[in-house]
Formats: structure tokens, C-alpha cells, sequence
């Protein structure tokens, strides 16, 4: 409670004269002497409440309650000694209310956030009239008010707390919970962290695995883990033991929840961890359903999907196609969850450089969707971004804009201007200005997905992470490396904070920094940020993963630049044969990791340093190419 200032003496009459009118019969005028009785009054309370402000603050607005017996309630805080007094004065007002009021005053202290009327009335479904009560309290000073983003939040007085009644606290936290989450998180469209960790702390009180899990793992895609260190990550695999010792392991519940865990490992980087779960889970639900089923074909899809994160292109395959298979068999050719899959196989076709087979599928499935679930919804605004980003790394910008546009357009009009998705798809149209050099066109639109990020997810998320890398590589590309360098320092620290510092993400940002460093001349800066970014790849990606080639790329490069020749050459060696195993010789990622090392080998026959290249067969070869083309 707000401290109050103490009450002044030319205001104490008329609150004394109110409380002595009621006293005297037939409504007589008070006089003069009772004025003064009045004052003396005033001073008695500064005497009892010894100079504790917020103790009078509390003293003044119980006695403007003209159904309590003040004279009392000051007798009694009279001959107590001051350090208890308020100790007395909670005793004697609780004393002087009814039962189920106090009943009352003690669920409000269930909540930790401000909610809905609605969970509120779940709190107390058997006692009607508890919003009387609640007034009264108020009105008393006996339970706290306080705003929070237009919330109103009820707590009970602190100096009640000791002496309120026990709860029925599993009793009462299922209501509780079981009403926010409906509120919550079924029927909202974005859940705040604080609102998940009071979720989780509620379903937690109830004894509730499925709520509590279920946040655990939101909170933990989010880079949270309630009272703990992200990396641990041991709160879902706490509650999933307790729902595996009550459920039995063979549990269709058990093997969700243990899909939802492999998810969050997959969304943190931990691949290696959610390998074995997302196997086990492929297990359990054959076991139980059958090699054929829905659920088979998901997590076939959900395996595939983690082999395509690794680059293990030729493992992802089959499962996308097998599960393709399953779903056409199960749902008919015409389904959405058959459109899903064609989408992911056009996603590995186009990651392995297959852009003949990618195209098509893309737009199929675009068509499937519109006739599926018609042309204004989302399943089809993801499309209309997904084959945008093929005709855009094809350098069809012409083809990719009016498909940005679309996609955005139509998720503001179903989401409104305000979401997630709506930042997404800025954020895609503005890489669009950026690969094609309109760059005025571009900051707008990253700065207000950057913005609406940060207002829908808070300051820290990994979804702000890429939008501060997005605008400081901008800046990066425009030179204006003032502006970007503390993007980039921020992106790194929020990464490493929210992710870990093994995490493929943070690996990005270190990289992105080191770009500026060396866009800078800032070699000795750069070189050990990617050294750390290679590492992390490596151990987590594996080593012949394209994003490892592309960490070597970085380093041959700056060996390069500072005409370190000998360390630069070994690197693109790996790099061309992680390429052409991943895409083929022909892939424009394959021909440019070539064209590097072709621009590396002149450079050092124009420097005539040729006796710094290796015996190496390939640098060789290529040497005497080039030796052998005509000068003019």
C-alpha cells in the first residue's frame, strides 16, 4: 500500500464529526466541545501509531468505516506495546469480519498476476456473493488495489498475511488454472512469458503435469526455464518423469510429451538430444497405433525436419516421402495435411539445390491450399512467403515482390496489423529491398518488425535476435557501421543469454559481428569470433554441415585480405567438397565456393607468390590453368 501522509488537523473534524453524528441520537448538530473532542482524537492516533506513517495511513481509513468500533480497536492498540500494534490492529479487523469474508481475502492471494474477472469467478464458485465481500475489503483498506496494463490486481494487505487462514491450495489452483488457461492460452493469441511462468507455477500447485509441462516447454522454446539455467533445461524432464510414474511409459500422453520435448531441444539447437527423443517417440506410437496412423506419419515428418536442420539432406528425404505416402493413403491426395508435407519435401528439394523439383511442389501446394481452405487464410499466406523465398533465391524479384506483398497483406487483414506472423513477412519483403539494393525501402520495414517484436515478445527473445541482426547487417551494407555495431554486440549478448553460447544462433551472431569487424579492418577482432562460430557449428551442426562451410569460407577469406596464404589455402578445400556433397557441382552455392578459390590462386599469381600454394592436386591443377591463359 501507498504510504499516505498523516491526517491534518483542519480535515480531522469533519471525519470525527461524521462518526459522532452516528453516535447521537436525532441527528443533532455537534458543538463546539465536541470539536475538540474530535482533535484529541486525532492526536491519540499519531500517538498509538508512534510514528509509523503507513500504520496512521491504515488507522484513518479504517475509522471512516461507520460499522466498526474504533474506541475499541485504539483501546487495545493503547496498551500494546508499538512494535505490535499492527499486529493488533490485523487481529482486531479480522476478528470483526465474517468468515467466509476473510475465506475471501485469503484465495486472493492464489494469484501472483493480475487476471480476468472470469478466473476470478472460477476462484469462487461457492461463494456467490463474494463480490460483496470483495467491496467491503476494499473498502476497508483489508485488500490491496493495483493496476498493471489495464488489469486491475487484488492483493490482500500485507500486514494480514500471517494471519489469514490456510488454503485449499491443490483445490483451488486446478480452478484457477484450468480457467486461465482457457482464458489464456486457448483463446489468445499470443501468451506473455509472465503469464506462462504463472501457468506453470499455478498447474504446479494443482499437481497438473500436462498445464505444467506445457508451459515448461513454451517457456523453454522462449529461452526460459522457470528458477533455472537455460542450459539445463531440467523442468519438462522433472515433470515428464512424474507423468510417465503416473501414466505407465507406454502412454500416448507420455510419448506427446516427450515429442514436445524433442521440439524444444530442436528449437534450442540441441540436436544430438532431440534426436534419441523424437526415435523413442517414433517407437512408442508404433507400438501402440500401428505402422500406419497420423501420428506416425508426424512424427516422421517431425525426424525428417531435425535431419534437415543438420543438413543430413539424404536422411530427411525418405522420412518426407514416407510420410507423403502415409498421409495420402490416410487422409486422400486432397488434404491439408498432405499439402503440409509436399511443402516440407519442396523445402529439402530447394535446400539441396533441386530447384526443378522445388518449384512445382511450391506451387502446387499453394493451389491445394486455395481450394482446400479457400483464399484468405493462413495456411495459404505461408505459401504465397514460401514460394516468394524460391523465385527471390532464384533472383526472381520480380516474381518473389507481389507474393510478399500478398502474404502480407493477407495476414494483417486476418491477424490484424499487430502480430508475430505480420512481422514475419516484413521482415522477408524488406530482405527482398535488401537483396535487390533498395535500401531505403528496406530499414522501414526491418526497424518495424523489429519494433513490433520486441512489444509482442518483450525486449529478449530469439525472434528480436534476428531482427537486430537483420537491421545491423543492413547498416553493414549501407557502411554505416556506427549504427551496426551495437546491433550486432546486442543481438550476440542477447543470444548468448537466452539461447546459450552453443547454439547455432549465437554462432550466426558472432559471425554477422565478425563481418563488421573485417568489413572494418578490424582483423584481429574478427578472426577469433570466427574461430568461436566455427566451433559451435562444428560440434553442433557436424562437420561437413553447409553453414561449417561457411564458416571456413569467412576465415580463408581473412587470411586472404591480410595475406596469410599458407592458412587461407587448406580451408577452401573442405569448403568445395562440403558443397558439391550437399548440392552438387552445379548449385550456385557449389560454383560460388569455386569461384573463390579460383579469385584466391590469382591473387597469388598476380602477387607472384606462387611458391606459398601447397602440392595439394586441385590447387595445383588450377594453378597451371591459370598459368596457361593468355594475358593481354
Amino acid at each position: 500500500m501507498r504510504n499516505l501522509p498523516p491526517c491534518r488537523r483542519d480535515a480531522a473534524p469533519s471525519l470525527w464529526k461524521q462518526r459522532r453524528r452516528r453516535l447521537k441520537s436525532g441527528g443533532e448538530l455537534i458543538s463546539q466541545s465536541q470539536s475538540a473532542v474530535a482533535i484529541d482524537l486525532e492526536t491519540r492516533l499519531k500517538i498509538i501509531a508512534d510514528g509509523d506513517s503507513r500504520l496512521l495511513a491504515r488507522l484513518c481509513k479504517v475509522l471512516r468505516a461507520p460499522d466498526l468500533d474504533a474506541e475499541q480497536i485504539l483501546n487495545r492498540m493503547a496498551i500494546t506495546e508499538p512494535r505490535r500494534r499492527t499486529e493488533i490492529l490485523a487481529r482486531e479487523l479480522l476478528n470483526l469480519q465474517s468468515e467466509t469474508l476473510v475465506e475471501v481475502l485469503s484465495r486472493f492471494r492464489l494469484f501472483e498476476l493480475p487476471v480476468p474477472e472470469a478466473a476470478l469467478s472460477a476462484l469462487f464458485t461457492d461463494i456467490p456473493e463474494w463480490e460483496e465481500h470483495r467491496q467491503r475489503a476494499v473498502a476497508l483498506g483489508l485488500l490491496e488495489v493495483s493496476q498493471y496494463q489495464a488489469r486491475t490486481s487484488y492483493r490482500p494487505a500485507q500486514f494480514l498475511a500471517p494471519l489469514l487462514p490456510p488454503l485449499d491450495t491443490a483445490k483451488l489452483a486446478q480452478r484457477a488454472v484450468e480457467a486461465l488457461y482457457q482464458l489464456w492460452w486457448e483463446q489468445a493469441d499470443l501468451v506473455q512469458e509472465a503469464q506462462c511462468l504463472e501457468l506453470y507455477r499455478l498447474a504446479k500447485l494443482a499437481g497438473d503435469g500436462k498445464i505444467a509441462l506445457m508451459m515448461g516447454m513454451t517457456l523453454g522454446s522462449r529461452g526460459k526455464t522457470p528458477g533455472r539455467p537455460r542450459e539445463a533445461v531440467p523442468l519438462p524432464l522433472d515433470v515428464l518423469k512424474q507423468e510417465e510414474r503416473r501414466l505407465g511409459s507406454e502412454s500416448l500422453d507420455v510419448a506427446n510429451s516427450l515429442d514436445d520435448l524433442a521440439f524444444l531441444y530442436y528449437s534450442q539447437g540441441r540436436y544430438s538430444e532431440a534426436e534419441p527423443l523424437y526415435v523413442e517417440v517414433l517407437k512408442k506410437r508404433k507400438r501402440r497405433l500401428g505402422s500406419e496412423h497420423s501420428d506416425i506419419a508426424l512424427s516422421l515428418n517431425n525426424l525428417a525436419s531435425l535431419y534437415e536442420a543438420q543438413g543430413r539432406y539424404s536422411e530427411a528425404n525418405p522420412l518426407y516421402v514416407k510420410a507423403l505416402g502415409m498421409r495420402r493413403r490416410l487422409l486422400g491426395a486432397q488434404h491439408p495435411d498432405v499439402a503440409q508435407s509436399l511443402n516440407n519435401l519442396a523445402s529439402l528439394y530447394e535446400a539441396q539445390g533441386c530447384y526443378g523439383e522445388a518449384g512445382p511442389l511450391y506451387v502446387e501446394v499453394l493451389g491445394m491450399r486455395r481450394q482446400l481452405l479457400g483464399v484468405q487464410h493462413l495456411d495459404v499466406a505461408q505459401s504465397l512467403n514460401n514460394l516468394a523465398g524460391f523465385y527471390a533465391s532464384q533472383g526472381c524479384y520480380s516474381k518473389a515482390e507481389p507474393l510478399y506483398v500478398e502474404a502480407l497483406e493477407m495476414k494483417k487483414q486476418l491477424l490484424g496489423d499487430e502480430h508475430l506472423d505480420v512481422a514475419l513477412s516484413l521482415n522477408n519483403l524488406a530482405g527482398l529491398h535488401v537483396a535487390q539494393g533498395r535500401y531505403g525501402e528496406a530499414e522501414p520495414l526491418y526497424i518495424e518488425a523489429l519494433r513490433m517484436r520486441k512489444r509482442l515478445l518483450g525486449g529478449s527473445h530469439p525472434e528480436v535476435v534476428i531482427s537486430l541482426n537483420n537491421l545491423a547487417g543492413l547498416h553493414v551494407a549501407q557502411g554505416r557501421y556506427g549504427e551496426a555495431e551495437p546491433l550486432q554486440v546486442e543481438a550476440l549478448r542477447m543470444s548468448q543469454r537466452l539461447l546459450g553460447s552453443e547454439h547455432p544462433e549465437t554462432a550466426n551472431s558472432l559471425s554477422n559481428l565478425a563481418d563488421l569487424y573485417t568489413a572494418q579492418g578490424r582483423y584481429d577482432e574478427a578472426e577469433p569470433l570466427y574461430h568461436e562460430a566455427l566451433r559451435i557449428r562444428k560440434r553442433v551442426l557436424g562437420e561437413d554441415h553447409p553453414e561449417v562451410a561457411g564458416s571456413l569460407t569467412n576465415l580463408a577469406l581473412l587470411y586472404k585480405v591480410q595475406g596469410r596464404y599458407e592458412e587461407a589455402e587448406p580451408l577452401y578445400h573442405p569448403v568445395i567438397k562440403i558443397m558439391i556433397a550437399h548440392f552438387g557441382k552445379e548449385h550456385p552455392y557449389t560454383e560460388c565456393a569455386w569461384r573463390n578459390f579460383v579469385a584466391f590462386v590469382e591473387e597469388i599469381v598476380q602477387q607472384t607468390q606462387t611458391a606459398r600454394l601447397s602440392a595439394h592436386p586441385v590447387t595445383q591443377r588450377l594453378l597451371k590453368q591459370i598459368q596457361a591463359e593468355p594475358t593481354y
